[in-house]
């Protein structure tokens, strides 16, 4: 979840990015375009040359600046995703502050302000909106009173326009956080939803007496295996089953019975073990294993059976005898989990119908 959110982020990054190169090119344009309405209009108090340096090369080079270094600061391996959208963010309320400073005589250019305020809504980070809140107010305000349009006096109207300005960019603040704030409740609540589901999931794949893997988790597991989700493949399939064991529960109840599969599910998930268990019904098992060579892994399964024969009952302390009888077989991807069993059972049956106790493997 985690590093699908940082995904999320990098993406509003980029985007916060592309913001601020579409707002430069926009500023240059209109102001050509000024340019030339204004002299059609016959309007144009400012020399061509003055007009140019003042409302298009110095706003239009600062602006390229406050890109370049956003861009730089994007890029940077040695930054990491918070410290790029702080920056990125400042450098957006310095390039809003840029174009109200000249054109500051436009009420409206508060705006600019207010939807850097906004942009940070992506983030979910409620310090750095109020960080850009409080730059964008204080950039507001210095545009306000330093314009470098001469035309423009910080007259009892312009503080009028200004303190409107503060209240509205006031207003988008709390309106981000709340935003924010309902967001993040929203995600936690995914998060939650989503480990709930996990453990759900993992429950569901889980056998609760022998607390192996079910049947559902091993044709989960063969799934990933022929997607290629997995790194290392097994290289030997095994399924066994206690011999006698319904002579055991008609001897001893089903009580006893159910503690030999505890024993034998308790065996299974022991490190040294080494294999994948899963219970397949009733008194039947399955593994997948990852010896390079059949001779170790018979050894496992060989040790195995010798644990099962330790077996006491503990009302008594009387020695059981556990058997399981073994079938196993190569394992290869590209045979359906339905053939993996039937060879395994194949060999499963050829054991119980000759030699019960022993392991019988069957190439392939």
């Amino acid at each position: 979840m985690t590093s699908r959110y940082e995904k999320t982020l990098e993406k509003a990054l980029l985007i916060h990015m592309q913001t601020l190169l579409g707002m430069a090119v926009v500023a240059f344009a209109a102001e050509i375009v000024f340019y030339f309405v204004l002299t059609a209009q016959g309007t144009m108090e400012s020399e061509p040359s003055r007009y140019f340096l003042k409302y298009v090369a110095l706003p239009t080079g600062l602006n390229g600046i406050c890109v370049l270094t956003a861009w730089l600061t994007y890029r940077s391996n040695g930054t990491n995703l918070k410290q790029k959208e702080y920056t990125v963010s400042l450098l957006a309320v310095a390039e809003a502050f840029i174009i109200a400073i000249v054109h500051a005589t436009f009420p409206s250019v508060y705006l600019l302000f207010a939807f850097m305020i906004i942009v940070t809504v992506f983030y979910g980070d409620k310090l750095l909106t109020t960080i850009i809140f409080f730059a964008a107010l204080i950039g507001r305000c210095l545009s306000a009173i330093y314009c470098i349009d001469q035309s423009v006096s910080f007259c009892a109207d312009e503080l009028a326009d200004l303190l409107l300005a503060a209240i509205i960019l006031c207003g988008i603040y709390v309106l981000s956080l709340t935003i924010i704030r309902l967001e993040n409740e929203k995600r936690e609540m995914m998060v939650r939803s989503i480990e709930e589901w996990g453990r759900m999931k993992e429950t569901a794949q889980k056998d609760p007496m022998t607390k192996l893997y079910n049947v559902r988790a091993l044709e989960d597991f063969q799934k990933k295996v022929q997607e290629k989700k997995l790194g290392r493949l097994p290289t030997f399939f095994a399924m066994w089953d206690i011999d006698g064991f319904k002579e055991i529960n008609d001897t001893y109840g089903h009580l006893e019975g159910d503690a030999v599969l505890r024993f034998l599910g308790e065996r299974c998930l022991e490190p040294a073990c080494g294999m994948l268990c899963f219970r397949y019904g009733g008194d039947e098992f399955s593994a997948f294993l990852f010896d390079d060579k059949w001779e170790d892994g018979q050894k496992r399964l060989k040790l195995l059976q010798e644990q099962l024969r330790q077996y006491t009952i503990s009302s008594t302390g009387e020695k059981l005898l556990l058997s399981i009888s073994i079938g196993a077989t190569p394992y290869t991807s590209d045979v359906e989990l339905s053939e993996l069993i039937a060879r395994a059972d194949k060999a499963l049956y050829q054991v119980k119908k000759k030699d019960k106790g022993s392991i019988r493997f069957i190439q392939y």
